[in-house]
């Protein structure tokens, strides 16, 4: 992917190693990222930031303070129940998006995958291959997550 786009940089290998889960395998099926934000006054200063008054203020940070959200899913809602933004669309998603954490997201699906080990290398070279500067930060600068799944292999 990176050779092809390279504006991704190490995305796609962030992503794919954040779907490790503790007992080493990963759910077959990949969905699209969703985004959390975690603090309650972020949302508030932000939700009164992009709205024209204070009744959709409060129904956006309800909302994006609920859990985890896709920024398409969020214009179809405010459209739905009447959400009347004062900046364009643009503006809002800059603004959600700046105090919003990235969560991968995937499903069991039908299986697991436990054969990645190559896939992950050839990532990893790819993106080295366009970025060789940036492989000792990709390596030991980048905090991943194990992914938990609702479905687990028993040992």
């Amino acid at each position: 992917d990176v050779i092809f786009s390279p504006r991704i940089g190490s995305f796609v290998v962030k992503q794919f190693l954040s779907f490790i889960q503790a007992d080493g395998y990963e759910p077959l099926t990949v969905e699209a990222v969703a985004y959390l934000v975690e603090d309650p006054n972020q949302a508030a200063r932000v939700a009164s930031t992009i709205t024209a008054d204070s009744k959709s203020a409060s129904i956006i940070q309800a909302i994006i303070g609920g859990g985890i959200f896709r920024p398409g899913q969020l214009f179809t809602l405010f459209e739905q129940i009447g959400v009347d933004l004062s900046v364009s669309k643009q503006r809002a998603i800059d603004e959600l998006m700046a105090i919003s954490t990235e969560t991968p997201m995937a499903v069991y699906g039908s299986g697991y995958w436990a054969d990645h080990w190559e896939y992950y290398l050839d990532l990893i070279e790819a993106y080295t291959s366009v970025y060789p500067d940036g492989e000792e930060a990709l390596m030991y600068d980048t905090e991943l997550r194990y992914f938990f799944s609702t479905a687990t292999v028993k040992p």
